[in-house]
């Protein structure tokens, strides 16, 4: 009599699991062009930060008919920078004055990008 046959040969294992991508890069920082290009193409923007000096802030020049308005979200005030290739500014900088006299009244609230905490105060 013939040998039995031979069992089906087993699957190769499955190839290692590859690591997870990597998180997107860090926006870039600002530069001196990039305030000289916002200066240039909107007017404004020209309050260098002591913080950086490649740092400028602007609450109407370049924002057309969205400039100066109190009822957006902090996501339509993110996006509506965002269109200018800009940001919103940072609790310190706004501590530091860097929008302050840029068009709209001071008294209002601003959206920033700091995380409120425990000690936060409203601008």
């Amino acid at each position: 009599p013939s040998p039995p046959p031979s069992p089906p040969p087993s699957p190769p294992p499955p190839p290692p699991s590859s690591p997870p991508p990597p998180p997107p890069p860090d926006p870039p920082a600002p530069t001196q062009t990039s305030c000289l290009f916002l200066k240039a193409t909107y007017g404004g923007w020209e309050r260098p930060s002591a913080l950086s000096p490649y740092t400028c802030g602007d609450a109407s020049h370049g924002f057309g008919t969205d400039a100066c308005k109190s009822d957006l979200t902090h996501d339509e005030a993110e996006l509506i920078c965002a269109r200018l290739g800009t940001r919103l500014c940072r609790e310190e900088e706004l501590r530091e004055g860097i929008s302050a006299n840029s068009g709209c009244d001071d008294s209002n609230r601003v959206w920033t990008s700091t995380t409120c905490g425990a000690s936060s105060i409203f601008f």
